[in-house]
């Protein structure tokens, strides 16, 4: 008689195009430099994302300042550099004071597992960035006005239509330094015996499934049972669970290592996932993979991990096969 399927069925390739997520590069896989405190990417990197922004800001501040005075001067005004250089300065410090929030907000994008939710992070995180913006930069031209015995009015209906085109633009071109030089550091391939979930074995049944996150003073007790996966978040790692997501300060290579028993392997540089909620296992004609899991998500795998979901494959398989009997 034949034995019922298996719970992992192995999906026919799709027709469509996958996007190749994760190209190929030396030393990707080793594990990166770290910087101390807060910050986890890799010190020259975030030096190189910070400057790169910086320089931006700067060169964007005597442009518009001189640009601004010199129209003003066109259409009959006083040619007022210092007044410009004010007004675009008060604009590039409420910039400066918002670079970690915008940082954060790219590792925010980073960790969106699907195009339409990047695409929506972005649209949130652009709005947010706006406002905030506009909030600070009138807050500084107030107090400096104060300060001298006078009033600035800032209006609203007719200057804020104007500032958000500005600060939307300003944004991406903020967000791409963080994008492409503050990567989040990964760690060396696991073994190649992680191919198989680990919790049935004798040794995941030996250790508790219960963990700890620290998130700084709090800490939160989970069972890693209901761990679906983990990705990298700048300086945070993200745990998403069946009912919960939880983001804690960390380095996703950490987190592998003691994620490893209990079923979690490496399926793409910045995510681990759980093969233990995996229903099905669909491969890509690129030569990457998507893993359909018990929550309806799907998560994309590179195709350098592809033998850490051999496993499934091959005990997919196997339960097809008759049995004599």
């Amino acid at each position: 008689m034949a034995v019922s399927k298996n719970s992992i069925e192995i999906a026919a390739a799709p027709s469509v195009e996958t996007t190749g997520d994760d190209p190929p590069a030396a030393g990707d896989e080793q594990q990166a430099p770290v910087t101390s405190g807060a910050f986890r990417g890799t010190s020259s990197g975030l030096f190189l994302a910070y400057g790169g922004v910086v320089l931006v800001i700067a060169a964007f501040w005597l442009v518009n300042s001189f640009s601004t005075a010199h129209e003003a001067a066109r259409l009959g005004g006083a040619y007022d550099l210092g007044k410009r250089m004010f007004f675009e300065g008060t604009s590039a410090v409420a910039t400066l004071i918002l670079l970690p929030l915008m940082r954060r907000g790219v590792a925010m994008v980073r960790t969106a597992t699907s195009l339409p939710m990047q695409a929506a992070r972005v649209a949130i995180v652009g709005v947010l960035f706006s406002l905030a913006h506009i909030f600070g930069m009138v807050a500084l031209r107030k107090l400096a006005y104060g300060a001298m015995g006078a009033a600035y009015d800032f209006h609203l209906a007719a200057e804020l239509p104007y500032e958000f085109r500005k600060d939307i633009l300003s944004a991406l071109l903020i967000g791409l330094p963080f994008w492409f030089l503050d990567r989040p550091a990964t760690a060396g391939q696991a073994p190649s015996d992680a191919a198989v979930p680990r919790n049935s074995t004798k040794a995941g049944e030996d250790r508790s499934p219960h963990l700890w996150l620290r998130d700084g003073a709090t800490s939160i007790r989970i069972d890693a049972r209901d761990i679906v996966w983990v990705a990298s978040a700048g300086n945070y790692v993200e745990f998403s669970l069946a009912a919960k997501r939880h983001l804690i300060r960390g380095t996703l290579a950490g987190e592998e290592a003691r994620l490893l028993p209990f079923g979690l392997v490496r399926v793409h540089r910045t995510r681990l996932a759980n093969l233990n909620h995996v229903v099905a296992v669909e491969p890509r004609p690129s030569g990457d993979f998507a893993l359909r899991m018990d929550t309806g998500e799907v998560l994309i795998g590179s195709r350098r991990y592809k033998d850490r979901v051999a496993g499934l494959r091959a005990a997919a398989t196997g339960s097809e096969a008759p049995q004599a009997g």
